[in-house]
């Protein structure tokens, strides 16, 4: 899963109406480079939901999206400091987010942290979006979903048919919540919307997308359609993306020893993290390295470091 960031959903930007995120919406999600904007209308264009990354889209295309009837939200990455997370909000509305997409929501066992804890913190980011009228999300943290359920407007699901996790979410969608469903067949192509990735158990309901692990602009749907969207300014692939194997813990509290490795341990190849980027923290696998003028600095050291 992608490990803290920033992306958005928007919608068609109207003054007498809100974004509405409805069950069975078609979308696409790119994390790995923007939208070319200079090649609109963007395939797909029947997709009514566009997932971008906050810092690397400027609100020029938030604007082209929204013009053209689109949903944008912006994934925001979980972690303890609530004031620079407010910030992050704020800068989300000021780019015309509909939503916002909070990603590893669920406990982190070797913090000792208890579902009760990322319950609170959905709950504050949710007052927090809705100072803007943002709607939210919550982004896997299957634990947590039927006591969010009646304050979250969405949720975003990785690999739940993979992990036969999928069932999770029926509550969620009978009561017509959306649940915008990723899926990273190997290998990417038109037969994997015949398999498992589209007709698993649960599946049914679900607005579903098969995607590379990179996140780029290829795409396939389970009706069989397929969009390549043109996209700009890819400068290396998602280096916090983890692939789960296994699935999630189950409701519990209990608590395992703390990882070892050194803070800020990865990052090789002379690669540099952006403002507001992780760059540090343990088992951190990513750049260490950040673009000038920021500096890693500890947010809740020794688990995590931001460019700042």
């Amino acid at each position: 899963m992608h490990e803290e960031p920033i992306t958005a959903f928007c919608t068609r930007d109207r003054k007498d109406e809100n974004a509405t995120f409805t069950r069975g919406q078609k979308f696409q999600i790119i994390l790995l480079g923007v939208p070319d904007m200079s090649e609109m209308p963007l395939p797909p264009s029947d997709a009514a939901v566009w997932d971008i990354d906050l810092f690397d889209n400027p609100a020029s295309t938030m604007q082209a999206l929204k013009a053209a009837g689109k949903m944008v939200w912006m994934r925001t990455g979980s972690q303890p400091i609530r004031t620079l997370m407010a910030k992050r909000i704020e800068l989300a509305a000021d780019k015309g987010c509909d939503a916002i997409d909070p990603d590893n929501t669920a406990k982190r066992q070797w913090l000792n942290l208890r579902n009760t804890n990322a319950i609170d913190y959905m709950r504050w980011m949710q007052k927090e979006a809705a100072k803007y009228d943002m709607m939210i999300g919550l982004k896997n943290s299957l634990e947590i979903v039927s006591d969010l359920t009646p304050i979250i407007d969405f949720a975003v699901n990785e690999q739940c048919a993979q992990l036969s996790e999928c069932n999770t979410y029926s509550q969620f969608l009978a009561v017509d919540k959306p649940v915008f469903h990723i899926e990273y067949p190997m290998p990417l192509n038109a037969q994997a919307a015949t398999g498992l990735s589209c007709i698993g158990v649960g599946i049914s309901g679900m607005s579903t997308i098969l995607k590379d692990f990179q996140l780029n602009g290829i795409t396939y749907y389970c009706d069989g359609s397929y969009a390549d969207t043109p996209t700009l300014g890819v400068s290396s692939p998602i280096l916090s993306m983890k692939i789960r194997t296994t699935p999630s813990p189950s409701r519990t509290s209990s608590t395992q020893k703390p990882p070892t490795s050194t803070p800020g341990n990865g990052g090789g190849g002379g690669c540099k993290q952006k403002h507001w980027d992780q760059c540090g923290g343990n088992d951190w696998k990513g750049c260490a390295a950040c673009e000038s003028p920021y500096t890693c600095k500890g947010v809740s050291p020794p688990y995590y470091y931001q460019c700042l």
